[in-house]
């Protein structure tokens, strides 16, 4: 799962709390403020997407298992588009050429972070995932 997830991650799909260059002196400057929210919020997006939709969609749906076959399921292409979507929220109000990279990078993120939670049948794996993809597009970014 890894090398789609970290494709999908670098070009945006795991979201990060991007800082406008016109905020300064504020709380978002501060580097363990920016530290925790790296930290929390792949937690919160994991627990939300991956846990509440994708859980709730696994007791009505088909999924894999470990040692089953490999097959996409309903429960991680529906809490991916809707992982989609939420990532895409912020460039919704003006309309970039960013958009559709966006959301077809968090889509395979998500789709690759959905497969994880069903082998594994845990959230863990995807938050390690999502840290992950935070973690190389940082050094993307860095090198780039």
């Amino acid at each position: 799962f890894l090398p789609p997830a970290l494709l999908g991650g670098i070009y945006g799909g795991a979201w990060i709390l991007r800082v406008p260059d016109t905020i300064t002196g504020s709380y978002v400057d501060n580097y363990w403020v920016r530290l925790a929210v790296a930290v929390i919020l792949p937690v919160v997006a994991e627990g939300l997407f991956r846990g509440l939709v994708h859980g709730r969609l696994a007791q009505h749906f088909r999924i894999q298992h470990s040692g089953g076959p490999w097959f996409l399921s309903w429960p991680a292409i529906t809490s991916s588009a809707l992982y989609a979507l939420w990532t895409s929220l912020p460039f919704l109000p003006s309309y970039s050429s960013g958009v559709g990279l966006t959301f077809a990078a968090a889509l395979l993120f998500g789709i690759s972070s959905g497969m994880a939670r069903e082998r594994s049948e845990s959230l863990l794996p995807c938050i390690i995932l999502h840290w992950s993809c935070l973690l190389a597009f940082v050094v993307w970014e860095w090198l780039g």
